[in-house]
């Protein structure tokens, strides 16, 4: 019969992994958001006749969601 010891300390190890794992998926979710709104906006801006070129469009979206998301810097960054 295994001792109430081994058993706890099983326990908090597998309660560990668990919120080591739900921290990367929420990074992942993060990184999804964040581009699925730079796209988004890059949509928009594409079709408004303000920008001269796409890559204006692209460049002006990128700087407006990082403005207004912050957040989004690290996911949305070049250098790696």
């Amino acid at each position: 019969m295994p001792s109430h010891k081994n058993t706890r300390a099983s326990a908090r190890s597998r309660r560990v992994s668990r919120s080591r794992t739900s921290a990367r998926s929420r990074r992942v979710s993060r990184k999804n958001v964040c581009r699925s709104r730079l796209s988004r906006k890059i949509k928009i801006n594409m079709h408004e006749p303000r920008y001269k070129s796409r890559k204006q469009a692209i460049a002006v979206s990128y700087s407006q969601i990082l403005k207004k998301h912050p957040q989004c810097s690290r996911s949305l960054s070049r250098r790696k």
